[in-house]
């Protein structure tokens, strides 16, 4: 890990986009996240992504490799 929490990723990913609905809903999951929601079920209220996606971040939260897992979903696109 690099040592930025998740939320803190989240909000740099949310500042570092062209305004737009993405940037929105990044925006919302960060604020579902400070008010205790779990990442994967933030995700999925906006569905950013698709359902193996989510399923990959679910599989990484559970098992301590989400790191690895986001890692695994960004190289996908």
């Amino acid at each position: 890990a690099n040592g930025v929490s998740l939320l803190d990723a989240v909000r740099l990913a949310s500042a570092s986009i062209p305004a737009g609905s993405f940037q929105r809903s990044l925006s919302t999951v960060e604020r579902l996240i400070r008010s205790g929601r779990r990442f994967d079920e933030a995700l999925a209220e906006h569905r950013l992504q698709t359902s193996l996606d989510r399923s990959l971040i679910r599989a990484g939260l559970r098992s301590g490799a989400l790191p690895a897992m986001i890692a695994a979903v960004a190289e996908r696109y």
